[in-house]
């Protein structure tokens, strides 16, 4: 298996675990061993009075989820089942499953994926297909007739027999008793392996891990290719939509800061979610298909945006500058982001912080803009300062000119007063 491969199966399966684990608890809280469930009816509801744990059906595909749970339902199609500490008992075609501790030892007529913290395959776990596995720590010690995939930090084989090729990206490998591999075992050269003498294996196969050992050259290429290939694509965006300079300044305070994060995570962890109930529902495979794109599509762009909003940032703070053209604070932003990757640590940090705000976002920014129709909240208050100025007549001042030589205006066909003024030789004389 190449190495893009391995990352793409860690990325997915990752993904899954966090975005679906973190619904658990809306659907169920507590300790409880799941009763078989079987229904002809295309949605059910198969929640149980406790509210231990929850269920819901869409035609022959089955979601389980649960805090603590021991899950043995039946199904003709897909098992998703999802959880803190999860044992899967029960039987599927398909079986997708993501927990913190995760037990298999059910039945998969099909394909198998699973991804967690501790994911044990038990002696009792059967599986009529391939096995896709992600996570820190994974135990196989069951017999499986097609292909292993995985990915984690440790691996431990024991009493298991495999039909198919093995392919492991791992740190740590360990054989134990009674390992039989009749297929091809692919593992990378830097791992420690323990344990492969006293294994049974017809074909093993070493690949080098090239993010291991890279050079200085290949590191400065493949940074001037990541950081070029933003930056088109930010010019891209900025012709395409000409006034969105507009809204970044918009998204560029405090206040719109800690919106658009939890907005941002807020749409990556629920689309995915609405995105698999589509998917498995009778009439929304499309719709599902087309919203899980779209979220791929944002999450590609989310460092466009956030080296947008670094850049506007930068030189709006620092130069006191509103006019400097979109294209150059993206230039400037990407830079920023671009040295920040360089660095062991902060990468990581910066990469989660591009991801999560870049979608709140980009979103923000997308947003369907208000009609000509409708006032702004600041001509508002500007209308409600004064309602009794006449907003028709304005006094002009010249340069130079005092106030006092400003005449306040006259109002035309002015009647004159009634009352006569009083000659001073009808005034009484004051006496000293």
């Amino acid at each position: 298996m190449k190495r893009h491969h391995k990352i793409g199966l860690t990325i997915a399966s990752l993904t899954v675990l966090v975005s679906l684990v973190l619904a658990v608890p809306a659907l169920a809280v507590e300790s409880r061993e799941g009763a078989p469930v079987n229904s002809d009816q295309p949605f059910l509801n198969l929640s149980e009075d406790d509210d231990d744990a929850a269920s819901i059906k869409f035609g022959q595909n089955l979601l389980y989820a649960g805090n603590n749970v021991v899950n043995s339902a039946l199904t003709d199609g897909l098992l998703f089942s999802f959880g803190n500490r999860m044992e899967m008992r029960g039987t599927g075609e398909y079986s997708i499953a993501a927990a913190n501790i995760l037990e298999i030892g059910g039945v998969t007529k099909k394909d198998l994926f699973a991804a967690g913290n501790l994911v044990h395959l038990t002696k009792d776990a059967e599986v009529g297909r391939d096995v896709y596995l992600a996570g820190n720590d994974i135990k196989i010690e069951n017999d499986l007739s097609g292909n292993v995939a995985i990915t984690a930090n440790k691996v431990t084989f024991s009493d298991t027999t495999i039909g198919g090729d093995v392919n492991l990206s791992a740190s740590q490998i360990i054989f134990g008793q009674n390992v039989s591999i009749h297929g091809t075992l692919v593992y990378n050269e830097n791992a420690q392996v323990s344990g492969l003498d006293s294994a049974s294996v017809a074909h093993v196969q070493t690949y080098v891990d090239k993010n291991a050992e890279l050079s200085a050259g290949e590191i400065w290429t493949s940074w001037v290719i990541e950081v070029v290939g933003t930056f088109v694509a930010a010019l891209v965006i900025v012709v395409v939509f000409p006034r969105l300079k507009d809204r970044i300044a918009a998204e560029s305070n405090v206040q719109r800061f800690g919106t658009d994060f939890l907005n941002g995570l807020g749409f990556l962890v629920l689309v995915p979610i609405l995105s698999i109930l589509l998917m498995v529902s009778i009439f929304g495979m499309k719709a599902g298909l087309l919203l899980l794109m779209t979220w791929f599509l944002i999450v590609c762009l989310t460092g466009v945006f956030t080296g947008m909003w670094i850049g506007h940032l930068l030189i709006e703070k620092l130069f006191r500058s509103n006019n400097a053209p979109l294209v150059m604070e993206s230039a400037i932003g990407i830079m920023i982001m671009g040295c920040i990757a360089l660095v062991p640590g902060l990468n990581t940090l910066a990469s989660f912080f591009s991801v999560i705000f870049g979608t709140g976002l980009m979103i923000s920014c997308i947003r369907p803009s208000k009609t000509k129709g409708t006032k702004s909240v600041d001509e508002s208050n500007n209308s409600l300062e004064n309602p009794f100025r006449d907003q028709s007549k304005k006094t002009t001042v010249k340069p130079g000119t005092r106030k006092s030589a400003i005449k306040p205006a006259t109002t035309k066909n002015r009647k004159p007063s009634s009352t006569k003024p009083t000659s001073s030789a009808h005034k009484p004389s004051r006496k000293k």
